[in-house]
């Protein structure tokens, strides 16, 4: 090498941007080694210089060229680099602007005004039925299920506490009705909550003409638009129904973007293997709501709360959430469930020590000549009904339509009933198993734990040493003809 090459080499070695390109492949290079990586992705993430650190190069050169280290040329690099990135950030901006703007203009508004006289408003999510009542002025929102039919009621704190006094929430098996303590929530945070409501969590079944509430779709909610680098808008769909028609559909939608500062990270996070990724962050955790509401909408009224918007119920001001005035059906029924605690009589319960008139029984008839089992497999005294069905039916083909609820325990493909009592005054925990096997003999995977069709029962076996406690297999098969 002549002096010349020499000396640039030198002034090359001796400027930060050489050792900045030079610290951030030595990054690259230790953390593409399992343990050391690991380790060096955790200081870095935990300190955030992982997010730095990309930049440093460009420090480097800024420095290095008001020392005259290097020629304010190499200035246009990070500039072409910065300009592209913010050109990608602002088109982002402006995709969402105009998807935003489409959804405004083709979500429903009122599409069928909500009469608590006429109506029911149906769910298939407690959740969503819970944020409901807890949001807009309804009374009371259902879920239907053929295990659970719920009823979620606001009502005053006074109710609750006479019912907690009547013993109305004493029950060893835990499935009375509750009061729960409401707070509220919207889009944008927390509100003040109040402490003169709380929310009737009742076994009920609604009785009057039915509005159907379907919030999400798995091809709109999980399938995201992908718009450019780093873009994804998430999509989730409120859909009104009524009679099997849909009156009315509304999209909210929410995105993840480029950050406003291009905080850069690569890290290998596993111990063992090769497993690498970078990213710009905090692009894949902070997600974005996006204003879908027509601008029409008075959000005073109905803030922001789409099946309040399409079915015209208003929501709580925080005034009216502090000072709120009792629904007088609800207080009713309150007090009615207080009336029938106090007047019970052992009569007006079933052998399994289920009330006659709940409204989660099983319907057990007969379907397409065979014996059936329709509505909430639970565990109840004696082993319930569901333990009941099954021993009465052992070797039979059966029809099963049901689902289970909180009380078993579901395994990959069955459930178990547990600590089933052996009698009413000594909950011994008894196990009972039930396990699914498909027509050709492979196992059954459950679905959201339901279980539907027809089955062939086999026999009860005891299962390991354990006193009591059972397995019993069944088969699915064809229809009877």
């Amino acid at each position: 090498m002549d002096e010349s090459g020499f000396n640039w080499f030198e002034r090359v070695i001796g400027t930060i941007t050489f050792w900045a390109i030079v610290g951030n492949i030595a990054i690259v290079v230790f953390e593409v080694i399992p343990i050391l990586g690991m380790l060096l992705s955790a200081v870095l993430m935990m300190t955030r210089i992982a997010f730095l650190v990309p930049h440093m190069i460009t420090v480097g050169l800024v420095v290095d060229v008001v020392m005259k280290r290097l020629n304010p040329v190499f200035l246009l690099i990070p500039l072409f680099v910065y300009g592209c990135y913010y050109a990608l950030y602002f088109s982002q901006l402006q995709q969402v602007e105009t998807f935003a703007a489409q959804m405004r203009a083709q979500n429903a508004q009122l599409v069928l005004k909500y009469d608590p006289a006429r109506h029911d408003i149906i769910f298939t999510e407690d959740r969503d039925a819970q944020w409901f009542v807890k949001q807009n002025k309804a009374s009371v929102s259902y879920v239907v299920s053929n295990a659970n039919p719920k009823s979620f009621r606001a009502v005053s704190v006074g109710v609750c506490s006479e019912m907690r006094a009547a013993g109305v929430f004493k029950d060893a098996w835990g499935d009375t009705p509750r009061c729960e303590l409401i707070s509220y929530y919207n889009y944008h945070g927390p509100r003040k909550g109040p402490h003169k409501v709380q929310l009737l969590v009742n076994y009920e079944k609604p009785s009057k003409e039915a509005i159907n509430v379907l919030i999400g779709n798995p091809n709109e909610e999980s399938s995201a638009i992908r718009a450019s680098i780093d873009l994804r808008i998430l999509k989730k769909a409120y859909r009104i129904t009524q009679h099997g028609k849909e009156l009315g559909k509304f999209i909210t939608a929410s995105y993840y973007r480029l950050p406003v500062f291009p905080f850069w990270a690569y890290a290998c996070l596993s111990w063992e293997r090769l497993d690498c990724d970078g990213g710009f962050y905090p692009s894949l955790d902070a997600r974005h709501q996006i204003d879908t509401i027509p601008a029409t909408v008075d959000r005073t009224v109905y803030g922001d709360n789409p099946v309040g918007i399409m079915l015209g119920v208003a929501t709580y001001r925080d005034s009216q959430m502090s000072d709120f005035t009792p629904f007088p059906e609800n207080e009713a029924i309150g007090r009615m469930l207080i009336e029938k605690k106090k007047n019970e009589k052992p009569e007006d319960f079933n052998a399994w020590g289920t009330r006659k008139d709940d409204a989660r029984l099983p319907t057990i008839g007969e379907r397409g000549g065979v014996p059936s089992y329709e509505g909430g497999i639970y565990v109840r005294q004696l082993g319930g009904p569901f333990y009941s069905f099954i021993r009465e039916n052992e070797g039979k083909v059966v029809y099963i339509d049901a689902r289970l609820d909180g009380s078993g325990n579901p395994g990959k493909n069955g459930f178990g009933l547990y600590g089933v009592c052996r009698k009413e005054e000594d909950c011994g925990r008894i196990d009972h198993y039930y396990s699914f096997i498909n027509a050709g003999g492979s196992s059954w995977a459950q679905k959201e734990l339901t279980v539907k069709g027809y089955w062939q029962v086999g026999v009860e076996e005891p299962v390991g040493n354990v006193d009591g406690d059972t397995r019993t297999q069944l088969q699915s098969i064809e229809a009877p003809q």
